[in-house]
């Protein structure tokens, strides 16, 4: 296996690729945080990363390194996009049957008032736990897969696949 190169050897592609991965690492460790201005910060990280990933795509020499893993990482946000919605419906589902209208008005008072301690919370924290998970942890192994390829320089193979 080779090494991963160093800053000095890289091309200005290969720099701008691992830029675009950065920006989505960072956005994703945001979205897990349990804070809404960092959630906030990270849609917004998440938005930006998408407008520089088109832009880069569109000017990239295509079937270049940078064109490559800009087409990558768009499917792998689309396809998390679609992920999360799934399981966002999936959550909300499973709260809507298990909990009565009079408990939902529990769960909101309780995000009023921050209350994470409640039977309401935590019941509702994990079904979007367990709903969620599945598709953030299919963008943790699409960004540890392309950022391994673009540290070593190396296309993907079929970057509009879903794995």
């Amino acid at each position: 296996m080779t090494e991963p190169m160093t800053p000095e050897k890289r091309d200005p592609e290969q720099t701008k690729t691992l830029a675009l991965y950065g920006v989505f690492i960072v956005a994703l460790i945001l979205q897990v945080m349990p804070s809404l201005t960092l959630q906030v910060l990270s849609l917004l990280l998440l938005f930006f990363a998408i407008v520089i990933i088109t832009v880069f795509k569109n000017s990239a020499v295509q079937d270049g390194l940078l064109h490559n893993h800009a087409t990558y990482l768009a499917r792998s946000f689309w396809i998390w996009s679609f992920l999360m919605t799934i399981g966002a419906m999936i959550a909300s589902f499973l709260i809507y049957k298990q909990h009565t209208p009079q408990e939902w008005m529990g769960i909101a008072q309780d995000l009023l008032e921050n209350e994470t301690d409640s039977v309401y919370y935590k019941s509702m924290a994990i079904y979007f736990i367990a709903s969620l998970a599945p598709g953030l942890l299919y963008l943790a192994y699409r960004l540890a897969k392309g950022l391994h390829r673009a540290l070593h320089g190396y296309r993907l193979a079929k970057p509009k696949s879903w794995f």
